[in-house]
């Protein structure tokens, strides 16, 4: 298996809120790439964690797992969370396995960490 190229980037913001943009293909093979990265991400209540998605290029349903993962752990906490700019492919896959009941879907990283502030 050939280790696909897979970035993460995190910011932080005041009050507990947290920005991980996905650059990349997310698979089997890389995985650990960004569950790692959410590992670092502190969650508590009245927090949030976005996932910026607009330079996600390919997602298996490993890289699905993961954002399930990091939904559970920021519920648990207490903080909510959201994905950014996911690509229509990404966006239709969530909805036809019905994520997006439980995802906040948000066009981008700005919509999305206004809408965690407000």
């Amino acid at each position: 298996m050939t280790l696909r190229e897979l970035s993460t980037d995190l910011r932080r913001y005041t009050g507990g809120f947290s920005l991980v943009t996905v650059t990349g293909e997310l698979d089997y093979g890389n995985a650990v790439v960004l569950s790692s990265a959410l590992d670092e991400v502190s969650l508590r209540t009245g927090g949030g964690l976005v996932l910026d998605l607009a330079e996600l290029t390919y997602c298996d349903s490993t890289g699905i797992t993961v954002f399930i993962s990091a939904y559970k752990r920021a519920v648990a906490s207490g903080a909510r969370f959201a994905l950014a700019a996911p690509n229509p492919d990404l966006a239709r896959v969530l909805g036809i396995i019905g994520l997006d009941d439980f995802f906040a879907l948000h066009a981008d990283a700005d919509e999305a960490m206004r809408a965690m502030l407000s």
